[in-house]
């Protein structure tokens, strides 16, 4: 077989080439023929042959010299249409000029619309159509309309269902639409208040409370009460004008000011007890109520064995935690540690609401920090509030189980009870006032103790006081049984004052009244009284009676009761401008001389003298030694060695002191060691003292 290159002759002596081969130019590589005689030929590129798939497909790209025309797995061009007949395409809505116009063809039979139909006002519903509904339980619903064309609406409402509208002034349907307002929790009904009165009832509250409207249409409103007594105790404790002087006892520790608190311990040992008093008693205001607000720390956690009180009351003389008020109301923390909401009457403890955290309502607070504690007081009706006004944590609706007495002063205490406290029990009282819900002192009142007002006598007079009439009364002592300064009453400015002695319920009673007076304000001391009817001075009485003295240059007198035991004692005064005419002493007789409480002394001792008979107090005392040694003396305080002495009388003499117009409640005499034990005999001390 010869070679023969395209383009060349062929071979010398035939024209036919029977067996031809195409191989490259270089005579190396050979064009294949397959089984079916076809030519198999590969379209270069400088680098690349064009490919062909099994189905003999010819892979061909349109370029436009940078980016290839993209084919989906489906065989589609993506095509973007940028430009139809030069003109830029815009999406969205827009004019007819600017869209790609659409025939349709004047013979095109009816479009479907996807069951959409077009039917007159008023025609029967198409047996097929669009409607315009919605979900139902993952099925479509359409809205159906009632007999007159109003759209029919279903308004769930808990159980019921359906949506009623009713004719004004119809009765109000048993199902239905309502207009209502959420309790917090659940839907409640709006009221009006009748069918005549068509308005929206509404009411005003304040938690549970509900305020009124009178029978006129008015509502019930109050001002702020009104100030009676106020004490933050910012200049110590004031004995002149707000308290009695503090009371304790078995180991109690008294009533302290201590920055800007008053504290009062119970001590540690059983039984002590310490108490405060306000000088006045409030009364209540009704239909108003006296509100007293006490800002207090007790001890937390509890001391053992201790008990407190605070509110307003009176107590016994000796007070125990078993016995701590007479009268009273107020809040107490009794042996155990649990608060309480009581009053007291005679004596006779009423629990009103146990606010402990243990077995109560739980209203107790749980901290010693300052709790502030108010008291709406008035005999019949009394609320305990903690911590706010609003916070009411006990009421009484009726008088039943209040004070037998109801005008009371403000009263505090701490006490032991019958075992020793485990460390000394505080009460702190920072503050405390008393108002007047009704507002009572809206009258002519005293700018710093607005307790004390004028008085109107029945004429309509006004009590005053002036230069050519001067007088003033008060009432130093209210059915008192305790030992207590009382209530001192002004005399500035007078001369003469007039006391009187009562037993309250009584002819008698046991303690020592002590009649003193203060020029600063502060110090007392005692008072020369004489007895009305008699020319016996003293400075104290046991008995019922009517007493005067002079009272010039003084501030206040008070009626001091001490060595208390029974009774209700009362003490009133009247002090005016007048002369005092001092009557004429007597220094014997049955009426002046004075009887002695020692029958022998002691030696190596103070030996005390106390009197009694016509006074307890004596004006004029006689001392004679007939002894062999020397004595001592001393008035009111105990004798020793440094105290005045009287020297043994020499032979044919005696040795004798006078002591007059000294007022002496107890003489004390005082014998050396080996000294006379003899009273009023010979060899001995002989005394004699008158009223």
């Amino acid at each position: 077989m010869s070679t023969v290159n395209l383009g060349s002759a062929v071979p010398a002596g035939t024209n036919i080439i029977g067996q031809v081969k195409l191989v490259d130019t270089g005579g190396v590589n050979q064009a294949s023929i397959d089984a079916n005689n076809n030519l198999h030929v590969a379209l270069y590129s400088a680098a690349n042959s064009m490919a062909i798939d099994a189905s003999n497909n010819a892979h061909v790209g349109i370029w436009n010299g940078a980016n290839q025309l993209a084919v989906s797995a489906g065989g589609a061009a993506a095509v973007n249409l940028a430009q139809v007949a030069g003109s830029a395409i815009a999406l969205g809505q827009t004019t007819m000029a600017a869209s790609v116009p659409v025939v349709i063809a004047s013979n095109q039979s009816a479009v479907v619309t996807d069951g959409i139909s077009e039917s007159p006002t008023g025609a029967a519903v198409p047996a097929s159509a669009s409607y315009i509904g919605g979900n139902k339980a993952g099925n479509l619903t359409g809205l159906s309309l009632d007999g007159s064309g109003n759209l029919n609406v279903n308004i769930a409402a808990g159980a019921g269902s359906g949506g009623t509208a009713s004719t004004f002034g119809a009765a109000f349907p048993a199902s239905g639409t309502a207009a209502g307002a959420s309790d917090g929790t659940n839907m409640q009904p709006l009221l009006v208040e009748s069918a005549t009165n068509k308005n929206l009832r509404t009411g005003l509250f304040a938690g549970a409370t509900q305020a009124s409207i009178f029978a006129p249409g008015e509502l019930r409103v109050a001002l702020e009460p009104t100030q009676l007594f106020q004490d933050a105790f910012d200049h110590g404790l004031d004995t002149v004008n707000r308290w009695k002087a503090p009371t304790w006892g078995g180991g109690g520790i008294a009533a302290l000011n201590e920055a800007t608190d008053t504290r009062l311990g119970t001590g540690t040992q059983p039984n002590g007890w310490s108490c405060l008093e306000s000088q006045f008693a409030f009364a209540p205001t009704n239909p108003g109520w006296i509100e007293v607000t006490m800002g207090n720390n007790v001890p937390y956690p509890y001391i053992p064995n201790t008990y407190f009180f605070w509110g307003i009351g009176t107590s016994p003389a000796l007070p125990t935690a078993a016995l701590p008020i007479v009268d009273g109301a107020g809040f107490e923390i009794a042996i155990g540690g649990r608060l309480f909401a009581v009053m007291y009457q005679g004596g006779v403890r009423q629990m009103i609401a146990d606010l402990s955290l243990a077995t109560g309502s739980g209203k107790q607070p749980q901290s010693g920090s300052v709790h502030y504690y108010t008291l709406f007081y008035r005999g019949d009706h009394t609320y305990w509030c903690i911590d706010g006004l609003d916070n009411v944590v006990a009421q009484t609706l009726t008088g039943a189980p209040g004070p037998n007495v109801n005008t009371l002063p403000l009263k505090l205490a701490a006490l032991a009870g019958a075992g020793a406290p485990t460390a000394n029990g505080q009460l702190v009282c920072n503050t405390v006032h008393v108002s007047d819900t009704a507002r009572n002192n809206i009258q002519i009142s005293d700018g710093t103790y607005p307790w004390r007002q004028v008085t109107v006598d029945a004429q309509g007079n006004l009590a005053v006081k002036d230069a050519a009439n001067a007088m003033t009364t008060g009432t130093l002592q209210i059915a008192a049984t305790a030992n207590g300064n009382g209530t001192p009453v002004n005399v500035t400015g007078l001369s003469v004052v007039t006391l009187t002695v009562t037993a309250v319920g009584a002819s008698s009673y046991a303690a020592t009244v002590n009649f003193e007076g203060t020029e600063d304000g502060v110090n007392y001391f005692g008072l020369a009284t004489t007895a009305l009817g008699t020319n016996v001075f003293g400075n104290a009485t046991t008995n019922v009676g009517a007493f005067q003295a002079d009272c010039s240059g003084l501030q206040f007198v008070r009626a001091r009761i001490s060595n208390y035991q029974s009774g209700k004692i009362a003490v009133t005064a009247h002090a005016l401008l007048a002369p005092f005419s001092t009557p004429v002493m007597t220094l014997s007789g049955a009426s002046g001389k004075l009887a002695l409480s020692a029958g022998s002394l002691s030696a190596n001792a103070d030996n005390p003298i106390t009197f009694s008979g016509a006074s307890t107090v004596a004006r004029r005392v006689r001392i004679q030694n007939e002894s062999a040694g020397t004595i001592y003396w001393d008035a009111d305080v105990t004798a020793t060695l440094g105290s005045p002495s009287l020297v043994s009388p020499v032979v044919n003499a005696v040795s004798v002191e006078w002591v007059s117009n000294i007022p002496i409640t107890t003489l004390h005499i005082f014998i050396p060691s080996g000294g006379t034990t003899v009273l009023n005999g010979t060899g001995g001390v002989k005394v004699s003292a008158w009223a």
